[in-house]
């Protein structure tokens, strides 16, 4: 390789300048991967707020058009749940 003088010369490459690029570019990386998991987190955390809403909505809407008897079914089996949620999560031995 030539340059203008006429001189031949040998390419050196920048050391440092290639640490830094590299270093930079996985700095950029990180905090890339750091945000997509953040914004999939947010996303699964408002799927899961959104199907719960949904599906009160819909227990809601069964128990409202519900005859008497099933009404009372319904407050019974939840009462029930209730119960065993609370028996295993305070009255443990």
């Amino acid at each position: 390789m030539k340059n203008l003088a006429g001189k031949e010369t040998a390419f050196i490459p920048n050391t440092q300048l290639c640490i830094g690029f590299v270093f930079s570019m996985g700095v950029v990386m990180c905090v890339g991967i750091l945000l997509a998991a953040l914004m999939a987190a947010a996303y699964l955390l408002n799927l899961t707020v959104t199907v719960i809403n949904e599906q009160a909505h819909n227990i809601a809407s069964t128990y409202v058009h519900a005859d008497p008897t099933v009404q009372f079914l319904m407050l019974f089996v939840a009462g029930c749940v209730v119960y065993r949620i609370a028996r295993s999560t305070f009255f443990q031995k």
